[in-house]
Formats: structure tokens, C-alpha cells, sequence
């Protein structure tokens, strides 16, 4: 199935947002693009860091698409440290946010250096 990817560098500051440029559409789906991404810390714990999540997708089909969102943090080498995902459907010829909220553990987020944000049709 096409998938549209978005990845950016995790902002230095835990609390800090991220919004990369734009992401063009696959050429599976040449109508859906990722155009914002972003990460923020709401809450830490001495074991656990809450973090909440956007990925805005404009969806320019003239049919709705059932799509699995998925936000996943990086290591420096690359290694898949957390995911989270949602599924939603995005209405035709609208740009919908889709977000989502995941507790990732103290020690891992601190390693996370990179995030990459996918839709999936």
C-alpha cells in the first residue's frame, strides 16, 4: 500500500516541537501529503516521558481514505526506539490532524534523536 513519510530531527529540548517541511505524496497516492509534524513533552516522571503527537495530512483525493498514522523515534544509528499509531479516515479534499498521546520510557527518550511520521493507506 502507498505510504507517505515525513522525518525530522528531534528538537533539543525535550519540550520543544518539531515542524519540518512539507512531505510530498507518494507516487502511490499522489493526492495525500504529510504537511506538518510535531512531538511535544507533557509530562515527565523519573521513569516516564508523556509525549504528544500531530501529523496534519492534506488528503486532495475526491474519495475519503482509511489511513494508519504511525510516529516513530530514532536513535542516532538509525534503531526504531518507540512507535504509537492511529487509525482514522481522512474526508475527501480536506487537510485533517491526526494525533495521539504515548509514554516512552525515561532512558529510551533521552537516546531518541530523530522522528519519522508515516500514513499509510
Amino acid at each position: 500500500p502507498p505510504t507517505v513519510t515525513r522525518e525530522s530531527a528531534r528538537p533539543p529540548h525535550p519540550s520543544a516541537p518539531t515542524a519540518p517541511d512539507a512531505t510530498p505524496a507518494s507516487e502511490g497516492t499522489p493526492c495525500l501529503a504529510i504537511t506538518e509534524v510535531a512531538s511535544s513533552v507533557v509530562k515527565t516522571s523519573s521513569n516516564y516521558v508523556y509525549v504528544a503527537w500531530k501529523i496534519v495530512v492534506s488528503n486532495e483525493c475526491d474519495r475519503a481514505l482509511d489511513v494508519s498514522a504511525t510516529y516513530k523515534w530514532f536513535d542516532t544509528n538509525d534503531f526504531e526506539l518507540d512507535t504509537d499509531r492511529d487509525r482514522t479516515t481522512l474526508p475527501p479534499r480536506q487537510v485533517t490532524t491526526i494525533t495521539g498521546q504515548t509514554m516512552i520510557e525515561a532512558d529510551v527518550w533521552r537516546r531518541a534523536s530523530k522522528e519519522r511520521a508515516t500514513v499509510d493507506t
